[in-house]
This record gives C-alpha cells, structure tokens and sequence, in this order.
C-alpha cells in the first residue's frame, strides 16, 4: 500500500513538473530567459534524487509505525498472558470483623478484598505467634487458573482445619486491582505490609476462637507491578521474618503449564453465571462446567512463541526476586499435584508441602488421602487435542522449540 502511494505521488510530481515546466518555457520564455541570466537560481534535484528522499521518508515513517505496533502488541499479549480476566459488576462494600472489607460484585462470582489498614495500624504492638494451636502464617503465590484456591484448602484441612477459611487476593486480582492496592498501603506499612496484614488476621482469628491451619493471603505477582517499590519492601519483609523476633512467614510459589492457564481463562470468558470452581458433588455445577467447555482456535506461529517466552521470563523473574530478597520459598506445580497417571508423584508433591511448613503430614501420605480431603472438584481434564481446533497447527509451531512438551 505505501509503495502503491509513493508510485502514485511520484508519478502526479514528475507530470506536474513535466507540465508547469513547458508551460513557463512556452508562455515567459523570453522573461524567463532574461531572469536566468541576470539572477542565479539553484538548480532543481533531479528526479533520482527526489525519489531517493521520498524513499528515506517513506522508510523512517513506516520503521516508526511498525515499532509503534510491536509495542503495542507486545504490551497486550503479556498482559493477556499474565492477567486474567476482568470482571464487571457494581460494587458493594461490607465490613467484616478482620480487618477487611468485602467488595461483592453484583455480576460476578468471587469477592475482591479491600484492607482495612485502619484497623490494622490500631494495634502497632501486634506479633505473630508460632504456637501450635495458632494459625500458620503463609503467603500463596500464584497467578490466575493455577489451582491456588484447592491447594491452599486441601493445605489447610491436612494441617487440622476442619473449615478452612479462602486465602483472599488482597494484592489484587488484575493489574488494575494489584496498582489500586498498593496505593491503598499506608506510608507507615510500607516496609512491613504483609506481617502486620496477617498478624492483625492472626489474632483476629484467635480472638474469635477459630481453630484455622493456615492465615494469610493470596499474590498473584503480576509482572507490571512487582517491581512496585512497595511490592519489593513486601518481599524483603517476609524475608525478614526469617530472622526477626516473630516466626517466618512461609510462601508457597505454584505455577501451571501456561496453555492450560490461557485455556481455563478462555473457558470462563464470558460465562460469568458459571463458578470457576464446583465443590465436590455439586453435580449442577460440573454440569455447567462440561457445557459451558467449547473447542476453540489456540494462539500459533510467532504470536504463541512470543506469549510463551514472555511468560517464560516472567516466570524466572519472580524466581529471581524471591531468591534476591532472602524469602523461604517452596515451589509446587499443579501438574504434580493434581497427577492423575502417578499417584506416588502427586503425594510426594504434597508431604514436599507439609515438610517445609513443618505442619501436617510430611511422610505416609497417599493421594487417595488427599483427595478426600478436596473441597473443589477438578473441572479441567481434557487434553489439548479435545479443545484445540487447530491442534496440529499449534503442534507445529512448538515441534523442536523448549516449549513442545506444553502440548499435550
């Protein structure tokens, strides 16, 4: 089209010039004749040359449009990888007795959270306890559709909590929420927001008398604010309830095949009336789930590579901070936990779990012990040939790359 263009106005310059020059030769060839020899004109570019700019131009404008677009793109496939979905809805607030207030939305399933940081500053002197009728300080990290919401109920019943309590994303759910949030954080918790966060939910708990395994939160580390400076004094303060005078605050990192987390969030785009998690026997529910499951065309060629190496990186990156700020981490993945073809592998992956919080059942677990103890049933169990139209396409673009054993 741009070449098409410079034809076109090259072609109405040389007929234009071609034109106007014979008609001033023809009409004011004797002034013109007489002006040339008593004034010096410079003489005009040739028309090579002219082409040669209009090439240079047509060139550095068309390098700018096409940087322009790749950072466009660029910027929306990571978030669209990283971020899940965003939901609408009006909003309700209601105050709790924790600390917290729940933000309800009126067209959607799960609540977001909103600190009550008031609440949390009344009591300064606030220290998390370590006794073994207390519940276990913990901060579950993962991103959206990596199974985080079974892991850390399952965690809790099998550290003695007979109605474990949702960790809420108080970080955010969405970058949005996740900017919101850190603004939210007063100046005064800006270096010590998770401890004092969960110790004010600590002791809440204990007040009320709940016989909770685990507290604290969920963090979806998203990739625009990690860096936050504040996120940064978040990490180093976990750190620093390794060697503090309050017990550690333990973080469980769990990570999922990326394709399947993009298929999950396919799958619950636009079906806000379906829950995007069932209970176990709630036979409606996974009803829902089996009809609201569509095949769909996968991402491919350049765009699918691109997608997955920026996850790849993101993915590393939230390695690479937790390890530079001294936090006690473990690393889960929900394909070993939730193996349906080895059971010894997935049990192994659990007592891995209850080995670092040192609660719970770190040796003689069996998988069977643990699924009776789901509170959710798993609603993903297709393979990729099941829900891909284009399997083979997608199966081409990963052969001989570090991504082709993603697809299954």
């Amino acid at each position: 089209t741009i070449r098409l263009l410079y034809s076109s106005s090259s072609l109405c310059s040389n007929k234009w010039f071609k034109a106007s020059h014979t008609s001033l030769v023809q009409t004011n060839h004797y002034t013109f004749s007489s002006l040339r020899m008593t004034t010096s004109l410079p003489p005009r570019p040739s028309i090579h040359r002219r082409n040669r700019d209009l090439d240079i131009a047509l060139f550095f404008f068309l390098f700018l449009f096409v940087s322009f677009e790749f950072v466009r793109f660029t910027k929306t496939e990571v978030q669209q990888a990283l971020e899940p979905l965003a939901e609408t809805g009006q909003e309700i607030k209601n105050s709790s007795s924790n600390g917290t207030e729940v933000i309800e939305k009126t067209e959607t399933i799960r609540p977001s959270i909103a600190v009550n940081w008031d609440h949390v500053l009344s009591d300064p002197n606030c220290k998390l306890s370590d006794a073994d009728n207390s519940p276990l300080p913990l901060v579950f990290m993962a991103l959206g559709r990596t199974g985080s919401s079974i892991t850390w109920a399952t965690v809790a019943k099998l550290s003695g909590d007979s109605e474990p309590e949702k960790a809420i994303e108080i970080v955010g759910r969405t970058n949005t929420e996740s900017t919101d949030f850190y603004n939210s954080v007063p100046d005064e918790l800006a270096s010590s927001w998770p401890s004092s966060y969960i110790c004010d939910l600590q002791s809440n708990f204990t007040e009320r008398g709940l016989n909770a395994g685990l507290v604290g939160f969920q963090w979806k580390p998203y990739m625009v604010e990690f860096d936050n400076h504040k996120s940064l004094s978040g990490l180093r303060d976990l750190a620093a309830s390794n060697v503090a005078h309050h017990p550690k605050i333990r973080v469980i990192f769990q990570t999922r095949n990326p394709i399947d987390r993009r298929l999950s969030n396919w799958r619950h785009h636009g079906h806000n009336e379906v829950a995007p998690h069932c209970k176990v026997g709630d036979v409606e529910c996974l009803k829902e789930q089996e009809e609201s499951a569509h095949m769909t065309n996968f991402t491919t060629g350049t765009d699918l590579l691109h997608w997955l190496k920026a996850d790849k990186n993101h993915e590393e990156s939230v390695f690479t901070h937790l390890k530079e700020a001294g936090v006690d981490y473990i690393h889960v993945t929900y394909e070993k936990l939730y193996s349906s073809g080895s059971g010894d592998e997935g049990a192994n992956e659990w007592m891995r779990i209850f080995r670092f919080l040192g609660r719970g059942p770190g040796d003689g677990l069996t998988m069977k012990e643990v699924e009776k103890n789901f509170e959710m049933s798993k609603t993903t169990s297709k393979k990729h040939t099941d829900v891909m139209l284009n399997y083979e396409e997608v199966k081409k673009t990963l052969e001989g790359t570090d991504f082709e054993e993603l697809l299954n």
